[in-house]
């Protein structure tokens, strides 16, 4: 059976139906489980596949090649020979032995050694800066002091980053010191601010969290709004590259904010429909205080332009909603560059 003829009878697979597939080698292996994956992960299926001579790493490592988001995080440069990762989750140290095999590379998870607070908001250089021991004003958006420096006397890496889609700044911490600072930056007038002001904040900003926004393995960047990362034309090479270059010539689902109407607020996941057809899901909803109900979603493309109409799952019904930026709140992220 030839490799086209492979992908055409996976394609036209319905619920309910089987497929056996002896496989010869490595390339048939992979000519048929990637697709399968892939199709069943972008429909929003459940796949359930069972792995006999080859371990679920070497599918996982197939998916990765095909340019899929294991995780979305932040790369602070230390120093030539030395990077921190900021991953949401402390499972990834397998997949960065994997993707770096053959370097001379050696990973340590620090999380634990690091405790960091969240200074966030457009007052948030004014009561930072009287306590600092740096010039924080010249610190641009989304870099970090490679050194230490002082806020209030207490040592911390100091880096103009956040998840706010506001101004602010992220404070990493010694655990013996994170109590003090904590106490030094409540005494300078900043406000605790707690889960639920963070997710409206975000949600407005158009930002995603793994798991609610996307699933590992399941989701291109161009599906959850991260084109801009992706340097197709850039010099280095990555997973997945050649893959990606395909899929940015027509990718088949964009990440979009979504306006409803009514005051009722969808569940996280919740069915977006045009015309009774599945077109994408609600990942993240809210109740923001500047838009009503709002949530971002990943849509088919043919639906996700602006100011077009869907329906979104609400209890046993559903209710009208209008499709914007991925970013409803300062689409052009002015506001954290300031």
């Amino acid at each position: 059976m030839s490799g086209t003829r492979i992908i055409h009878d996976i394609t036209d697979l319905t619920p309910g139906d089987h497929l056996g597939w002896f496989y010869d080698t490595e390339e048939d292996h992979r000519a048929v489980i990637t697709p399968f994956l892939c199709q069943g992960l972008e429909r929003g299926e459940k796949v359930l596949y069972i792995v006999d001579a080859r371990p679920p790493e070497s599918v996982l490592a197939y998916l990765r090649e095909d340019g899929l988001v294991v995780d979305d995080g932040t790369v602070y440069k230390r120093a030539e020979d030395r990077v921190w990762v900021m991953t949401n989750g402390m499972e990834l140290k397998d997949y960065f032995a994997d993707a770096t095999k053959g370097m001379d590379v050696e990973f340590e998870y620090v999380a634990f050694q690091m405790p960091h607070l969240a200074v966030q908001g457009p007052k948030s250089r004014d009561v930072l800066a009287p306590i600092t021991s740096a010039d924080i004003s010249s610190l641009k958006y989304y870099r970090f002091f490679p050194d230490q420096i002082e806020v209030g006397g207490v040592p911390v890496w100091f880096s103009r980053t956040g998840f706010s889609g506001e101004l602010g700044y992220e404070l990493f911490v010694s655990p013996e010191n994170a109590e003090v600072l904590w106490k030094v930056l409540h005494g300078a007038g900043a406000t605790p601010f707690a889960n639920a002001a963070i997710e409206i904040a975000r949600i407005e900003s158009g930002m995603v969290v793994t798991e609610y926004d996307y699933e590992p393995h399941a989701a291109t960047p161009f599906d959850i709004g991260l084109d801009r990362v992706v340097k197709l034309e850039g010099p280095g090479d990555f997973l997945g590259k050649e893959k990606l270059r395909e899929a940015a010539k027509n990718p088949p689902n964009r990440f979009r904010t979504l306006v409803l109407e009514g005051g009722e607020v969808p569940e996280y996941g919740a069915a977006v429909t045009k015309n009774g057809e599945l077109v994408g899901t609600l990942t993240s909803p809210t109740k923001s205080p500047r838009y009503g109900v709002i949530g971002i979603a990943t849509l088919r493309t043919e639906v996700a332009d602006e100011g077009n109409t869907v329906d979104v799952a609400v209890g046993e019904g559903t209710v009208p909603a209008r499709v914007t930026h991925n970013s409803i709140y300062d689409p052009e992220k002015k506001n954290p560059r300031r």
